[in-house]
């Protein structure tokens, strides 16, 4: 199930968002988040579907919270990619993505 709330409720996430210690909830909170540019003088805004990690302090893009909730049982995770670098590390659950079936109902207007 998808939840979306009124256009009113949304807000710029804070550093304090993306500095806490427990980065797998971090991954997962991303989930249903709006990443938002400015660019060539147009915003353009795209729900996140999957996550690995986030670093973009002082760019020009930015995540929203427009208050989309995507329950757990709609998602999955699995190790990252491209990170063999990581060793053992690299084969942690850290990917989060949302399945298809819960950007359906987003597109289609549910609530």
């Amino acid at each position: 199930m998808i939840r979306q709330l009124n256009p009113d409720q949304v807000k710029k996430l804070q550093s304090t968002f993306y500095s806490r210690d427990d980065v797998v909830q971090v991954g997962r909170e991303l989930l249903g988040k709006v990443l938002c540019t400015d660019l060539a003088g147009g915003v353009t805004r795209l729900v996140i579907t999957e996550t690995e990690a986030y670093a973009g302090e002082g760019d020009r893009l930015w995540i929203e919270d427009h208050k989309i909730v995507i329950d757990d049982a709609m998602n999955t995770s699995g190790p990252r990619v491209g990170v063999d670098y990581a060793g053992e590390d690299a084969l942690r659950p850290y990917r989060f993505i949302a399945a298809a079936t819960a950007l359906d109902s987003l597109s289609s207007g549910a609530q």
